[in-house]
């Protein structure tokens, strides 16, 4: 587990700083949760150590466990909502990363095949179809199939 930096921020608040691993991509995650003393206010009919039940500190950490997994979701969310890398074979392939005129005629084969099966085009493909335009790797040509950039 990636290490987690605290850090108060003297208004009862802490921020916690880490990093998210999806597959190959590393993202920052930076969240914030009470601090222990302010928590301990909102539970202080509770006992402090768990003798015959639950305690503060237990409920703390289950609450800071449940927000650190809340916030790395939602980040593999993001990060797989920009993914270029599909599946071929079993394997991952990056669209994005093939050479330009791989990249162009793998996204429009991806975009015809849903054209004509009626199905939804994979994300991938358009994430990767968006970069490449934004890169000016490739433009847009009739009825909005892609071809490579001309170099200039």
């Amino acid at each position: 587990m990636a290490e987690k930096v605290v850090k108060e921020l003297g208004n009862g608040m802490v921020e916690i700083s880490t990093t998210v691993k999806d597959g190959e991509k590393t993202v920052p995650l930076t969240y914030k949760v009470p601090a222990l003393s302010t928590f301990k206010a909102w539970f202080a009919k509770l006992p402090d150590t768990a003798e015959t039940g639950p305690s503060v500190e237990q409920v703390h950490e289950r609450y800071c466990y449940a927000t650190d997994l809340k916030e790395r979701a939602g980040v593999r969310e993001s990060v797989a909502a920009e993914s270029t890398v599909v599946m071929v074979g079993g394997k991952p392939v990056d669209l994005f990363t093939k050479p330009d005129l791989q990249a162009v005629q793998a996204v429009n084969a991806a975009f015809l095949w849903a054209a004509t099966t009626g199905k939804e085009v994979a994300k991938a493909a358009v994430v990767t179809r968006r970069k490449l335009l934004e890169s000016g790797r490739a433009v847009e040509a009739d009825g909005g199939m892609l071809k490579v950039a001309t170099k200039k």
